[in-house]
């Protein structure tokens, strides 16, 4: 079921070893085959009949996983990323910063072949939308970037109870 998400070599590059990355929906980058994780992220595939589009669920991306992350948003063409935390929840770091805060300083990955570059940015309420340019090689995709900064951590299963 998660055979290789047990395998000792691709550990560093998972956040949470309790939270199980499925062998059956993960996505195996395929340009980026390296011999010591094999194309790993933590990443999987969510498709159900009723749903119109694809969803990929992730960690957030650690310091060292940063390249991965971005390669697979290249890769399986993601249009939205939607982040359900801070970088740094209770003085705990909850994920990576994976792209500049700057307009005028780019973020590059993977021998600089990847660039991304933000464009806009504002805040409503609880939510910070952002709007980045994702350039592989001579290629650039638009991005858009919600990131909900109140979403609860470990208390989910609070947002979805049931009326009495």
């Amino acid at each position: 079921m998660y055979q290789r998400f047990r395998r000792k070599e691709i550990l560093d590059k998972t956040r949470l070893v309790d939270v199980p990355c499925l062998d059956a929906s993960r996505i195996l980058l395929e340009f980026l085959l390296f011999e010591d994780g094999g194309g790993y992220i933590h990443a999987n595939r969510v498709t159900y009949p009723f749903l119109r589009n694809q969803f990929i669920l992730t960690q957030g991306p650690l310091p060292r996983t940063v390249p991965e992350f971005w390669r697979m948003i290249w890769q399986e063409k993601v249009e939205t990323i939607i982040m359900l935390c801070k970088n740094v929840e209770n003085g705990k770091r909850k994920c990576a910063e994976y792209f500049s805060n700057y307009f005028d300083i780019p973020s590059s990955y993977v021998n600089g072949q990847l660039t991304i570059f933000l464009r806009a940015r504002y805040q409503e309420s609880d939510m910070i939308i952002s709007t980045m340019e994702l350039r592989y090689l001579s290629n650039s995709r638009t991005i858009i970037h919600y990131q909900w900064v109140a979403w609860p951590d470990c208390q989910v299963n609070l947002l979805f109870t049931e009326d009495p």
